[in-house]
């Protein structure tokens, strides 16, 4: 998980959001008037209902006790997919750049080095 950023989430509001225990968030409102600077109004989705809450620009909740904390919003990781030539080289096995398709790899398979394979990676971020 990515802290959160309200000038990174306003990049990209469709960006799925989370507290800092897995609960869904939804944000409805980011510029609440409060003397605080917790503008972000969040309702967490806690199953059967939606908690309402409030957090600053950093996704920190407006209250500071350890329970609280739990609420702080984070980014979700972000599953992605990629496929990586491995070569032989003196320092072993390498591969330089990902690629987004299986044929995307291959039609820039380097003659030049010692071919291995073409193999797909995935990550999270």
């Amino acid at each position: 998980m990515k802290k959160f950023s309200l000038d990174e989430y306003l990049k990209n509001p469709s960006r799925k959001i989370v507290t800092r225990d897995g609960h869904n968030a939804r944000i409805i409102s980011t510029d609440r008037k409060s003397p605080t600077g917790h503008n972000i109004v969040v309702l967490l989705d806690y199953g059967s209902e939606e908690i309402l809450t409030t957090c600053n620009n950093n996704g920190e909740t407006e209250f500071c006790s350890p329970f609280q904390s739990k609420g702080d919003l984070f980014f979700a990781s972000e599953k992605r997919e990629g496929w990586i030539n491995l070569y032989n080289s003196c320092e072993g096995t390498v591969g330089k750049r990902v690629y987004g398709s299986e044929k995307d790899a291959k039609s820039e398979i380097d003659q030049d080095k010692l071919y291995i394979s073409t193999v797909k990676v995935e990550w999270e971020e």
